[in-house]
């Protein structure tokens, strides 16, 4: 299957700018990246990864909503600090909410039967976190 709307790569180079061959099939979301020397294990090294596409505004994501600014609402501890997060939200039966970390479970609202309550957790620290909710049709 070839994905037509989706994040492709444009190019990629080292720190200093040289760049660096990418390997990505049409039908490939992730891509390879050959890099002009071997890394020892655990060595650090910088990247960058230019990429393109409209994904965000194709159908596949027709009756999905998200923040497009995060820099009102999101959750957060001093300036970006890294933070672990527990996150609640309460949606729609007919939806389903999405977010970084592990699912925490769904339960219904106490107040409301149209309504329900999904948790989100992330253990591992971040510096920020957003959702995604989608609207299920059937």
């Amino acid at each position: 299957m070839r994905r037509k709307k989706t994040l492709r790569v444009a190019s990629a180079k080292t720190a200093n700018g040289q760049p660096i061959p990418v390997l990505q099939e049409e039908w490939e979301g992730g891509f390879t990246l050959l890099l002009p020397a071997p890394r020892k294990q655990g060595e650090r090294f910088l990247l960058a990864v230019t990429d393109e596409g409209d994904f965000l505004f194709s159908d596949f994501l027709r009756g999905c909503d998200y923040p497009y600014l995060t820099n009102q609402w999101y959750p957060r501890h001093g300036f970006l600090q890294p933070s672990t997060y527990e996150l609640s939200f309460r949606h729609r039966n007919r939806g389903q909410v999405a977010a970084q970390g592990l699912p925490a479970g769904t339960r219904p609202a106490k107040d409301n039967g149209d309504d329900k309550i999904t948790g989100w957790r992330m253990t591992t620290p971040i510096q920020m976190a957003t959702f995604g909710w989608r609207r299920n049709t059937t």
